[in-house]
């Protein structure tokens, strides 16, 4: 969950990030400085909410105690997704040759 969040936050090294780069790039190349500005301030508000999301998962104290069963085929996707985010975030030449 971590990860994904940091993503959708935009953290460098996450597809998330790679997906706001390319938008505000394609916003500013297009001289639509109001729209990326706009967006700057949208992605920053976004950034607090996601990460107070992670706040509540890690430092506050959990309603119900004791361990979450998870099965076999669904922590290889999670695992899957995750390798993914970073993956495709540090390296994207897949998903952008795949664009094109």
């Amino acid at each position: 969950m971590l990860i994904a969040m940091a993503s959708l936050a935009g953290v460098p090294f996450t597809a998330g990030f790679l997906g706001k780069f390319f938008i505000f790039d394609a916003a500013i190349r297009q001289q639509h400085f109001v729209v990326a500005g706009v967006g700057v301030v949208t992605v920053a508000a976004g950034f607090y909410y996601y990460f107070k999301v992670i706040r509540a998962m890690y430092w506050q104290q959990p309603v119900a105690s004791g361990p979450i069963a998870v099965s076999g085929l669904t922590r290889v996707a999670m695992i899957l997704m995750i390798a993914a985010i970073v993956v495709l975030g540090v390296y994207p030449t897949p998903i952008l040759n795949a664009l094109r």
